[in-house]
């Protein structure tokens, strides 16, 4: 019965910690608000087509290793808000951006074969959206004990072997989320 007790807190303990971190639809818009408006700020200063296409769901989390340097509190949360895709939360758009229906964009990359040949998603996807240089797709922040630091894994795809993750750590600065660092997860 002691131990049950024992393992009993540890894992309120646990789940304190990530439950009070700031989650919630406002913390959530700030933080990927800030991420949306530095993707406008470069790609202004851009050539690669004149639209990014942001899926309405968030991304799940799928590697599983992290820069030593990260708060270890804002990885267990994005891991732990990110274990399914979510509807993106209402977040400030810019020209050039636009949000499309996840299940959109994933009905063009499903197997699709003509009577003559097959199409590849991605020609599908240019398509439907001829102006788009590629998706950007965002997951969940994930955040610090104190609310002060966040998470954020974002991707970018733009062809079959054209594409990179990249964590983006963001502080809270006089109460505005700005973007302190971005470190790769991966790349195609």
């Amino acid at each position: 019965m002691n131990i049950l007790h024992v393992l009993t807190v540890f894992l309120l303990m646990g789940n304190t910690a990530v439950a009070s971190t700031p989650t919630g639809t406002s913390h959530d818009s700030e933080v990927l608000s800030a991420v949306i408006q530095r993707n406008c700020d470069m790609a202004k200063r851009s050539s690669h087509g004149e639209v990014q296409i942001i899926p309405s769901k968030t991304d799940t989390i799928e590697v599983s290793s992290f820069p030593k340097s990260f708060d270890k509190i804002a990885i267990q949360s994005l891991r732990t808000r990110n274990t399914v895709r979510h509807e993106l939360p209402p977040v400030k758009m810019c020209l050039g951006f636009k949000v499309v229906a996840s299940a959109k964009i994933n009905s063009l990359f499903q197997s699709v074969t003509s009577t003559t040949k097959r199409v590849s998603g991605w020609q599908l996807f240019h398509q439907a959206f001829p102006k788009a240089a590629g998706i950007l797709s965002l997951s969940r922040p994930g955040y610090s004990k104190n609310g002060q630091v966040a998470i954020v894994q974002v991707s970018y795809s733009c062809g079959s072997l054209c594409g990179s993750g990249e964590y983006w750590v963001l502080h809270k600065v006089h109460g505005k989320w700005v973007v302190a660092s971005r470190s790769p997860a991966w790349i195609s």
